[in-house]
C-alpha cells in the first residue's frame, strides 16, 4: 500500500482503505493500528481521531506513535 492507506487482508486486493483525516502511514500499512497521527495533532482513543493540538494549552503534539501516559 501507498502511504497514508492500509489494507487489512492478503492478496491481489486494491489498498483503498484511507487512514483517518490528518493521519498517515507507511508504505504496506496493514491495518488502521499502522495509521499514526501526524505532527500538530493527537489521537483521540474514544473516536480513533488525529484531532488538532491547541497550542495555548501548552501541548506538544510532535505526531507518531508515542504514547505517553500519566497516572
Amino acid at each position: 500500500c501507498f502511504p497514508g492507506f492500509y489494507k487489512a487482508t492478503y492478496g491481489d486486493d486494491s489498498c483503498i482503505l484511507p487512514c483517518t483525516v490528518n493521519a498517515m502511514s507507511h508504505s504496506g500499512a496493514a491495518s488502521p493500528d499502522d495509521c499514526y497521527c501526524t505532527g500538530g495533532t493527537y489521537k483521540v482513543e474514544s473516536t480513533q481521531t488525529c484531532d488538532s493540538c491547541s497550542s495555548d494549552a501548552g501541548i506538544d503534539c510532535a505526531g507518531g506513535f508515542a504514547h505517553n501516559s500519566s497516572g
